[in-house]
């Protein structure tokens, strides 16, 4: 796995969420979900990188369905090397993973 795909995937995807949610929603989620779900001090960005099964899982709990069509448009709108990609109904854990490893 290349680290600087990995931060460039992760970038991208912050980025996107960002926008769709607007600065202040995105500050709640943000903290939130690391001071619910993530342990050992590890950051949101660090967990979506290692451990992404964690962030949808807590996208999921928190807002339910709409957390599903969040990642889901996250992941669509997000491109790597100028190329569109899509989870379908796929996971963000499975995405990110075969994303890192292309």
């Amino acid at each position: 796995m290349s680290d600087a795909k990995s931060n460039v995937i992760a970038d991208s995807v912050l980025q996107n969420l960002q926008n769709l949610l607007g600065k202040e929603m995105y500050d709640v989620l943000i903290a939130r979900i690391t001071a619910d779900y993530l342990r050992d001090g590890m950051n949101f960005r660090n967990a979506l990188i290692q451990r992404p099964d964690i962030i949808e899982h807590a996208m999921i709990e928190l807002l339910g369905q709409m957390g599903r069509i969040i990642l889901v448009k996250i992941c669509e709108d997000t491109l790597y090397e100028g190329i569109p990609t899509s989870p379908g109904q796929g996971s963000l854990a499975k995405w990110m993973y075969i994303m890192v490893n292309s």
